[in-house]
Formats: C-alpha cells, sequence, structure tokens
C-alpha cells in the first residue's frame, strides 16, 4: 500500500482517536479567515457560517478586528478559550507558528508539502509528521479541503457543493484525497440522485489523518451505514485489513475507487497530493481479500450506496426480474450475465402459480419474465405473481421493471421493494404517465432503491451478494487469501516496497 509518510513512526493498525471533536467540534478557529467572497479564506469562512453551524466560530487575523459581526483575534493565543478544532489557511511558511498554538485538531488547507516534489516540500512533509507525533495533535491535510458533517451542521471548507439551504443528512459516508472529486463528483451527485450524506471528508495529503482513520470514524457512527471512498492509495495494508475486518463486523459495506491505476493516473496522483499510487492488481487482489469493494468510475460509488445503504445482503447472486416488455428483459438478461448473476429457473410450484395468474403462457415461464398483460393492465395480478416469484426458493434478490406507468402504480412497486421479504430494487426506465411526481431522486431520498437502469441495479446487487458471502466467512472465522496469479506474497511485498509502500 502507498507510504506518503515515508519516516513516520508506526502505529497499531487498530489505534483509534475519537474524531468527534474534528467533525462536530464544540468551537472552532479559522486563521486566515477573510471577509473577501473571492479569497480562500473568506469561502470557508463564509461557508461554514452559511452551513448553520451552531457552536462558537472565533475568525483569527490580525489585519482585521470583525468579520460579518465576530470579533476578529490576532492570534490563537488571544481566543478566549481553546477551540476544538483550528482551521489553517496561511502561507506555507507560517504554518509551523500556528500549529504550536493548536489543540487537539487542526486542518492544514496550506499547499507546498510533498505534493510540490521539491526537497523542501518533502521536508516541510516530514516535519508535519514529526510534529504531529511529538505533540499528540491530529492533524488533517496538508493541502485538503477539510470537512463536511450534515448531520451536526459543521462544515469547514470551501466548496461550492453545499451552497444553498443545508440538505438533510443521510447515512452514506464519503472519503476522498481531493476535494473538488469527492465532495462534487461524488458527494453532491450522490445527493442529487437522492441520497443523504452523513459526513464528507477531504484529507488530500494525509501528513497524520489518513482516509481510513476517517472511514473508521464513520464506520463506528450511528449516521452511517455505507462508506464510499475515493482514494490515490492506502499507506499501511495491515491497517487497511482491521478497517475492513471491522466494516464486516458492523456489517457496513466500504465501496472503493482506486484512483490512480494506469501509469499516466499514477502520474497524476504523485502531482496531486504526493501520492505513488501503487500497483494495481496487488490492490485490487488485497481489496477483494480484505471485502471491500472495488468500482471503477465515481458514478459507481453512489449507484452501489443505493442498495448497499439498507445493509440487506442477498444469499446468493440468484435474481429474478419481471417486465412489460420483452425488450427490456432480454436487455436485463445480458447485463445480469455480464455482471456473474444467474437467472435461475423457477421452481414447478412457482410455475403452476405463474401459468395460473397467465393461462395463455403455459407452463414454461422463464426468468427473467415477460408478464405484460399483467404488468400493464391488472395491477393486483401483477403484485401476486410478483410475491410468488419471491416465495421461490430458487431467488435470492428481485428487481422488476417499470416504465411508463401511473402513480399508483410506482408507489405500488416502491412499496414492494420496501417491504420486499428479499432484497429487491426497482428498474425504473420510463416516467409517470399522470403525474409529475414521485421522481426516482424523490424515492430514493424516501429510502427506496430505485436504478434508472439495468446496469446499474444489476452491478448494485453484484456487490451487495459479494459482500453478504463475505460477511458470512468472516462470521465463520474465514478468510479470503487471494493474490494475483503467479506472485506469492514476497513478490507482492517486494513489488509494493519498489513503490515506495508496505504491504500488511
Amino acid at each position: 500500500m502507498t507510504d506518503r509518510n515515508a519516516g513516520a513512526l508506526a502505529a497499531s493498525p487498530d489505534a483509534y482517536t475519537d474524531l468527534t471533536g474534528l467533525f462536530a467540534p464544540r468551537s472552532v478557529a479559522l486563521v486566515g479567515a477573510t471577509d473577501h467572497p473571492s479569497n480562500f479564506g473568506g469561502r470557508v469562512f463564509r461557508a461554514m457560517l452559511n452551513f448553520g453551524y451552531p457552536g462558537k466560530i472565533f475568525p483569527v487575523n490580525p489585519r482585521l478586528k470583525e468579520i460579518y459581526g465576530l470579533t476578529c483575534y490576532s492570534s490563537i493565543k488571544d481566543l478566549p478559550e481553546t477551540p476544538d478544532h483550528v482551521g489553517i489557511i496561511v502561507s506555507v511558511e507560517r504554518v509551523f507558528d500556528v500549529l504550536a498554538d493548536c489543540v487537539p485538531f487542526a486542518t492544514v488547507y496550506t499547499a507546498g508539502f510533498a505534493e510540490t516534489g521539491t526537497p523542501e516540500g518533502r521536508e516541510r512533509h516530514a516535519r508535519l509528521i514529526a510534529f504531529a507525533r511529538a505533540s499528540g495533535m491530529r492533524i488533517m491535510g496538508p493541502n485538503c479541503n477539510g470537512v463536511i458533517n450534515f448531520v451536526d451542521a459543521f462544515a469547514m471548507t470551501s466548496t461550492g457543493a453545499i451552497g444553498g439551504p443545508r440538505r438533510a443528512p443521510g447515512n452514506v459516508g464519503v472519503v476522498s484525497h481531493s476535494g473538488g472529486l469527492g465532495q462534487i463528483t461524488v458527494m453532491w451527485r450522490a445527493q442529487m440522485a437522492g441520497l443523504g450524506v452523513s459526513y464528507e471528508a477531504s484529507c488530500g495529503n494525509e501528513a497524520d489523518l489518513d482516509t481510513l482513520d476517517f472511514a473508521r470514524f464513520m464506520l463506528r457512527s450511528e449516521a452511517t451505514d455505507v462508506v464510499l471512498m475515493a482514494v490515490e492509495g492506502f499507506k499501511d495494508g495491515a491497517k487497511l485489513a482491521s478497517v475492513a475486518r471491522e466494516a464486516l463486523e458492523r456489517e457496513k459495506a466500504i465501496v472503493v475507487l482506486k484512483l490512480g491505476r494506469t501509469e499516466a493516473g499514477s502520474r497524476a496522483a504523485a502531482s496531486h497530493t504526493g501520492a505513488l499510487a501503487g500497483v494495481d492488481d496487488i490492490y485490487d487482489a488485497a481489496l477483494r481479500q480484505y471485502g471491500l469493494i472495488r468500482v471503477n468510475t465515481c458514478n459507481e460509488l453512489y449507484e452501489a450506496a443505493i442498495l448497499l445503504r439498507n445493509r440487506r445482503w442477498p444469499k446468493g447472486r440468484r435474481v429474478a426480474s419481471v417486465a412489460a416488455t420483452g425488450g427490456n428483459i432480454v436487455h436485463l438478461a445480458d447485463m445480469g450475465a455480464d455482471q456473474g448473476m444467474v437467472w435461475p429457473d423457477y421452481t414447478p410450484e412457482t410455475q403452476t402459480v405463474l401459468s395460473g395468474l397467465l393461462p395463455g403462457y403455459g407452463s414454461g415461464i422463464l426468468n427473467p419474465s415477460d408478464l405484460t398483460s399483467l404488468a400493464t393492465g391488472e395491477p393486483a395480478m401483477f403484485a401476486k405473481a410478483l410475491q410468488t416469484i419471491v416465495d421461490d426458493a430458487n431467488i435470492d434478490a428481485v428487481a422488476p421493471i417499470y416504465s411508463f406507468v401511473s402513480r399508483k402504480q410506482i408507489e405500488a412497486g416502491a412499496a414492494f421493494v420496501t417491504a420486499c421479504a428479499k432484497p429487491s430494487a426497482m428498474i425504473w426506465v420510463g416516467g409517470c404517465t399522470d403525474d409529475a411526481r414521485p421522481t426516482p431522486e424523490e424515492l430514493v431520498a424516501s429510502g427506496v432503491s430505485v436504478y434508472r437502469d439495468a446496469l446499474p441495479c444489476l452491478r448494485s446487487m453484484r456487490a451487495a451478494a459479494d459482500f453478504g458471502a463475505r460477511v458470512e466467512l468472516h462470521r465463520a472465522g474465514g478468510d479470503i487469501a487471494q493474490r494475483p496469479a503467479g506472485i506469492d506474497l514476497d513478490t507482492a511485498r517486494a513489488r509494493v516496497a519498489a513503490g515506495g509502500g508496505t504491504l500488511g
């Protein structure tokens, strides 16, 4: 795994610092706060105020006496009390002077450290690590964009993704090295899809606190049921295994987008946060072994969360579906097969019931099923067919398709998905014939698993089934020890070490 903390003292992979004071401080100071709307310090300060933070806010800037009606202080030493969390937006030369007055949490937004690739930047990075270890202070950053806490109304970040009224919290956590990608391409787009976010952390160079520290905090929060990670690498393989084990024990899935998997991406990661992205096939095997779900795009992260946030795991990859059009059924069957899903035959008992509902079909109704007449004209019979399929012992999960139907039918489908005894999701490819509402986004926001296309739905079902299998294996005390073909453990360690990292 990638090591951006060369020379840092090793900590136990199970070591944990409660980050409540960082995510939900009782009081906060921002060094470098201004009233200038286009200045970084001004954007961060205004975002904190507009987000509705209920605690005490202390702006620190020796050139100002007041900002937006709040007394502005010359230094941390001048504050009337010691804040839980200090944000630092100053020149790189001043960072360490400010840190000397901060406890117990600090976020360093300033760049100019390892990501520069210069000897001076690397020296500053090493100095920051040494300071954190010697002082016991926990530091986020440097070169980061801070945290967002929708649960407790705290945000210390510059992103425009939280503009306007604060969105309601949900149960999806987001962790990223990048602010722009994590806060906009993942978090904001997830919210546009209807998902609610609990916490977001954009941790930059992670000289001290790293992505796994933030993921562990979210796993331990009752407000979070799935964690999405967009990362350039992991510093410590043993720590990754520890966090993954905790995710299995809590039955909260971690979905990972591993950035820098190509040569070009790895070069970009090095210039972005100073990360060496690592050997991709070894990462792939490690993530699979530890039970983390790997995806390849940002939209796959939040699409997976639509289903995984419910923490219901299919007992296998055997799926069934019904639709009102044969073309959708053929497309669905192809997509399922591509994703490793299985379309088993219905049991004779199920065939008998379905044949009674569809007398013209005989006894050979296939899965997935074209139930045109029931789907379009007889909602009660369609519901009975769906329930019969759910009760089939050969079926692990159900994904009915809806196209253009009435609001009543959409609401019935949402109720079915929510109450279904087996993991289920709607694939709603069309619209509503008699009302502008509900929308798919509104249904997702209410907790219903709704997808606009077959592929993301079936990908997510496969992920849920695989994670459920990994949970059961963990309960039984088993493990999946998989490495790339032809690579033994010593060779894997040597390859990762050649990239500057360690493998646990």
